[in-house]
């Protein structure tokens, strides 16, 4: 059976029904001002080096990184670091890094960190040297000659451990550790001052936590932004840390990140445009404007005419939560729609050069439209799981430009990607066990069909029904049972799953407020004849309808335990579902033995995972069953 994909089906609604909402009053925001310490780094702790778990080696590093498939092997006991510290006791932090100066600094610097969370350790963990701002940028002036590695980010640590090692086990210059206390902010709990389902939507731009609402302290920037004349290109980055912060705690974290971009890095302002927490808070990065062509600090020689948004966190082996990369794709499509591009495309942009750029000054360098940091500088960032989620960040971001306001018929196969609320909260995805179902931002199951037939699919009808189907047989397994030709399916930002009229008249909703329930069928697998041995089993294999060499049509339990049979004992019979809707049991001289004395042509037989054998007439109403609910007597004649 050939089925047509459809790039979006569930349009989107800005509406929220039925339910009237009370605002309750939230903290308001207010800027908040980190606390940098510096600790100045020096020497190896013998005791620490000894005691210390086994870090990684410089160059296993260098030839694996962190994330890569062949993982870099442990350093020997005997190789001597640079720089060994021991446990530094530093108080609540979260952002922490390296600098050094950058004249006479030895080669091959590598910085490798572990932190303490909540009382436990982390394992070593790479900082990545950070590139340079593009040449000429107001970046590169404020930057100087200093070198940073990237920051290290953390819902809260207290403790940090430091391994440097270099060519020659040289210390660079101004070898310095930053740590970052972002602060408190009474805000932090409810950025959008509003509760998530209330938070503000449009037909295209997503929910953006502006850097009021973070705590931004614009004291701290000395520049003013720049523009680039349009945008062509979103790089897709992470930020390296913990994956294991809270909600609340993500507004520190991107306080921490923009106070060591400014205070180690040297640069005007945070380098990203957008950051997305693990959540699917969306953030905005640097200032200048969202809507705007911001010229940020976040991609080697290729900062003009493109923005970055950033995955906080690091997901070069762990899982990037989908509602990540559902608020991801949501920034990316609106922003590349602002300015006419096509998240699926490619796009040329010219290389600003620069000490460890790819491609020298001036090289026009051809970029997928949604592309990752990799792709532009020898780096491991996004990580590769991230990385790996780029075709489905292109796939999403189109979907989300589409879900403006139209849907037509079609189907959403299993694994599809999740449709989507307009705020990006709710996501509604037909699952590869064949249910469908509502999820929160958090991840939590809010609604399902209940369907549990793997590879099934769902179908948004041109007569306005909206059906779930088996992959096999196509019998449905759930149905809005509604008929009003030209409906539409809306998720809304409350959640609720909602079938219109073209007149908007909500006909069925997934909460309940229409009081028009849906229906749901047994999963059922269909049969139209069985010759002498031949079986068919329900979809779940715990029953089976056998056409016995003796004649006898048998249905037995997994196991053994006879459910029914026909009664009947020629030997060499067979069984036919008929085109006239009866269902006959014949001998080899082809006289009839039993049938259902049922004549609806486009009746289907069908065993299901009850073990009920039923016939149903083209409207999927039982005519006759073997447990006898229908009260229809199948006829015996010999």
């Amino acid at each position: 059976m050939i089925r047509t994909r459809l790039a979006a089906v569930l349009a989107v609604s800005t509406a929220s029904i039925f339910v009237p909402v009370v605002t309750p009053v939230w903290a308001a925001p207010r800027p908040v001002s980190p606390s940098i310490q510096r600790h100045p780094l020096s020497g190896v702790d013998q005791k620490a080096l000894a005691a210390a778990p086994s870090a990684f080696d410089p160059e296993s590093l260098a030839a694996n990184p962190q994330g890569a498939n062949k993982q870099p092997a442990r350093a020997s006991r005997g190789s001597r670091p640079a720089v060994m510290t021991a446990e530094l006791q530093t108080g609540r932090f979260s952002a922490a890094g390296v600098t050094w100066a950058s004249q006479g600094a030895p080669g091959n610097i590598v910085v490798q960190v572990r932190v303490r969370e909540e009382g436990a350790w982390t394992d070593w963990q790479e900082l990545e040297t950070s590139e340079r701002p593009d040449a000429g940028s107001a970046d590169a002036a404020q930057a100087g000659s200093q070198t940073a590695t990237e920051p290290y980010s953390t819902g809260s640590a207290d403790a940090v451990q430091v391994r440097v090692d270099s060519s020659g086990s040289v210390t660079p210059q101004g070898l310095t550790l930053l740590t970052i206390d972002p602060g408190t902010s009474p805000a932090d709990g409810n950025l959008t001052g509003a509760p998530a389902a209330q938070a503000k939507a449009t037909a295209a731009e997503p929910d953006i936590i502006t850097r009021a609402q973070w705590g931004a302290d614009e004291s701290m920037r000395n520049c003013t932004a720049t523009y680039s004349p349009t945008i062509k290109v979103g790089f897709v980055h992470h930020t390296v840390g913990s994956n294991t912060y809270t909600a609340s705690q993500s507004a520190g974290i991107l306080r921490g990140i923009y106070a060591y971009h400014v205070y180690g890095n040297g640069w005007c302002d945070v380098g990203y445009n957008f950051l997305v927490d693990r959540y699917g808070q969306i953030f905005e990065g640097r200032a200048g404007g969202v809507d705007r062509a911001v010229i940020g600090a976040h991609t080697l020689a290729f900062n003009y005419n493109s923005f970055a948004v950033a995955a906080m966190g690091t997901f070069s082996t762990a899982a990037t939560p989908q509602v990540m990369l559902t608020s991801m794709s949501q920034v990316l499509g609106w922003k590349l729609d602002l300015y006419g591009r096509d998240p699926g495309g490619t796009e040329v942009l010219t290389s600003a050069g620069g000490s460890g750029a790819r491609w020298p000054a001036g090289t026009d360098v051809s970029f997928r439209t949604v592309s990752g940091h990799r792709d532009a500088y020898a780096t491991e960032c996004p990580g590769d799981v991230l990385y790996g989620q780029l075709p489905n960040l292109r796939t999403m971001a189109a979907r989300y430009i589409a879900n403006s306001g139209t849907a037509v018929p079609g189907t959403v196969n299993a694994g599809e990607p999740p449709l989507l609320s307009p705020d990006g909260r709710f996501r509604v995805s037909m699952q590869t066990d064949g249910n469908l179902v509502i999820y929160d931002a958090y991840g939590t199951a809010q609604w399902a069909t209940g369907t549990y037939l793997p590879n099934s699919y769902l179908r948004v009808q041109s007569d306005g029904n909206v059906v779930i189907y088996d992959p096999e047989d196509s019998f449905p397994l759930w149905t809005a049972d509604v008929y009003s030709p030209g409906a539409r399916l809306e998720l809304q930002n409350d959640g609720n799953l909602v079938l219109y009229s073209r007149a908007r008249v909500p006909l069925w909703d997934s909460k309940g407020f229409t009081n028009h329930p849906a229906m749901t069928f047994m999963p059922r697998r269909a049969f139209t004849h069985l010759y002498p041995g031949e079986a068919v089993a329900s979809w779940n294999g715990l029953f089976s309808l056998t056409m016995s060499a003796n004649g006898n049509v048998v249905e037995r339990r997994a196991g053994g335990t006879t459910m029914w049979s026909s009664g009947t004992s020629v030997p060499s019979s067979e069984l036919l579902a008929q085109a006239d809707g009866n269902v006959v049991v014949y001998s080899p001289s082809g006289a009839a033995l039993w049938h259902t004395a049922l004549y609806s042509p486009g009746d289907h037989a069908v065993i299901q995972n009850d073990g009920n054998i039923v016939v149903y007439d083209t409207a999927w109403r039982p005519l006759w069953d073997s447990m006898g609910f229908t009260g229809h007597r199948a006829v015996q004649v010999g």
